[in-house]
């Protein structure tokens, strides 16, 4: 799963003009995890596409969401 997750915010960054903000990889049951980027809305739309595309060829895509503007509360939970 590192591999994917490499690959996914790899493709992610190089595709808009967004920063990675944090990359959580959940080894428990069920294995999900996440990936925090930073940017406009429609660069952070483009990567998120990008990101999702990668995902779903390997069949491990759960779900996707852009949240703009996100209040200070929700970003201090990943500070």
């Amino acid at each position: 799963i590192e591999g994917l997750a490499q690959a996914l915010h790899d493709a992610a960054v190089k595709a808009a003009n967004v920063t990675l903000f944090r990359v959580h990889l959940a080894m428990a049951l069920g294995g999900k995890g996440f990936v925090l980027l930073t940017g406009d809305v429609a660069s952070t739309e483009t990567a998120v596409n990008v990101g999702a595309r990668v995902a779903g060829r390997d069949g491990i895509l759960v779900d996707r969401a852009v949240i703009p503007r996100p209040s200070k509360e929700l970003f201090k939970e990943f500070v």
